[in-house]
């Protein structure tokens, strides 16, 4: 799969307001904002899980991650190597 981050603007203002973009074809209208600090692996997992429509396996993935597990992500980038 490719990520193309060139549909999300940049976040320019520090109000908190929605910011809207894209991701793999698929329009947002809200997404995690820059300007709010930095965000866990954990918060980006959760907001992925409600984004995003997701088979069992992967779905598996994102709640190890919601659950602070970081190991999928290295699982991942093994089989990939």
């Amino acid at each position: 799969m490719k990520i193309e981050s060139t549909g999300i603007s940049p976040a320019a203002t520090s109000d908190g307001a929605p910011i809207s973009g894209s991701f793999a074809g698929r329009s947002f209208s809200q997404v995690p904002s820059r300007q709010e600090g930095g965000i866990s692996v954990a918060q980006l997992g959760r907001w992925l899980a409600v984004q995003v429509e997701v088979d069992q396996q992967s779905e598996q993935h994102l709640q190890r991650l919601v659950d602070g597990e970081i190991a999928p992500l290295y699982e991942r980038k093994v089989r990939q190597s």
